[in-house]
């Protein structure tokens, strides 16, 4: 396929990425608007075990309730040419900023948390990934979206996968699945940890080199943590140990990196408004390498729609509307999607003007409460 034919009438613009299973195409509509276009390797199209893969992560995807998943809008599966296609997500992946450097420690805690709610939504759907790494992580400004969920399964579907056949990347492929055992929701949550490392250090998690010795490196929980802030060190450490039973929860993990860089959980609203500046995905001006000292620290609220950044060579763009109550988000909750048992909240009805809008739902009161409202003792969710 060339860019400018058409496949099941998407036009294909320009080719994204090859992956092992098929070329990923950015590619656009009958009606103009563009979306990613995953056509299968015509190698694997006559395999009826590919297809019934590609079917499984259609079914998968769209089981997941959460804005940071991009959900597949089409596919076909059955036709010679077997393809899906997802919602288009601008923005460079994570492997890519990081071939830059290291992100700021700020970037890192922004990171943590963003990322872990959307792992719990994937879990919250009884979905086990597997295969979380920074390459399948796009840093778009709305926050960062989970994609290829082409290894991905259900948790009752652990037969799929024979012992001793590992699916994933070294170097963020948990070590219980090296040694063989079935993927969970714990490994997801190391291959997190994992990613977390890569962006602390800008240096793959466990090492370069022989993918022999990186999965050794693994299975004795032997990471990189060079040069890392002693908190940041030891939180990460602890979500790579080899035993599950000696991890750290997720929630636990994201308040220790959060406390690193000098943030009280009550700032976590901004963390979700401006997270993308504190990555340098093309919002914020400084270097990706700059120091976490550099990037500014979390502005008052004002209802202005903008204000300067510590640069002033850029705004930070802000809602336009005042803050809502707790009681708002309490009479919200017939229409507003719980992706886990303490997660980030969407109003799709109320909220469409601005997608920052955020509340934790509470389970003991059975409310949704305001960021800015909570506790800031409680605001940090439990991820597992």
């Amino acid at each position: 396929m060339e860019e400018g034919e058409e496949l099941g009438g998407y036009r294909l613009i320009r080719r994204l990425g090859t992956g092992g299973a098929g070329t990923v195409w950015l590619a656009e509509d009958g009606g103009g608007t563009r979306v990613a276009l995953k056509a299968m390797h015509p190698a694997l199209a006559a395999s009826e075990e590919s297809r019934t893969r590609l079917e499984r992560e259609t079914r998968t995807v769209n089981s997941v309730r959460s804005p940071f998943v991009a959900h597949i809008v089409d596919a076909e599966t059955e036709a010679s040419q077997p393809f899906v296609v997802s919602e288009y997500v601008d923005g460079p992946t994570l492997a890519e900023i990081l071939v830059s450097g290291p992100i700021p420690l700020r970037g890192v805690a922004a990171m943590s948390y963003h990322l872990a709610s959307t792992i719990a939504a994937v879990h919250h759907a009884n979905i086990i990934h597997r295969d979380i790494k920074p390459s399948n992580i796009i840093c778009s400004p709305r926050g960062p979206v989970l994609i290829d969920f082409g290894i991905a399964m259900a948790v009752e579907d652990q037969h799929l996968t024979r012992t001793g056949l590992v699916s994933g990347t070294a170097g963020y492929t948990a070590p219980e699945l090296l040694q063989g055992g079935h993927a969970t929701k714990e490994s997801d949550w190391w291959a997190w940890c994992a990613t977390l490392l890569s962006c602390a250090t800008g240096r793959p998690p466990f090492g370069k080199g022989d993918v022999t010795a990186t999965m050794l490196r693994v299975i004795e929980g032997d990471p990189d943590l060079a040069g890392l802030h002693p908190m940041v060190a030891d939180a990460l450490a602890g979500g790579l140990a080899p035993d599950p039973d000696d991890r750290p929860s997720p929630s636990l993990i994201v308040a220790e990196l959060m406390s690193a860089v000098g943030w009280a959980p009550g700032e976590l609203d901004y963390v979700t408004v401006n997270w993308a500046q504190l990555l340098d995905t093309g919002v914020r001006t400084q270097s990706i390498n700059s120091d976490p000292q550099e990037i500014a620290a979390p502005p008052e609220w004002d209802e202005a729609a903008s204000r300067p950044d510590a640069s002033g060579a850029r705004a930070v763009a802000y809602p336009v509307h005042a803050r809502r109550d707790a009681s708002e988000f309490t009479a919200a909750n017939d229409h507003t999607e719980q992706v886990d048992t303490a997660s980030v909240a969407w109003d799709e009805h109320e909220w469409d003007d601005d997608p920052n809008d955020v509340a934790w739902h509470d389970d003991a009161a059975d409310t949704w409460q305001a960021v800015n409202d909570a506790d800031p003792t409680e605001v940090i969710p439990p991820y597992d």
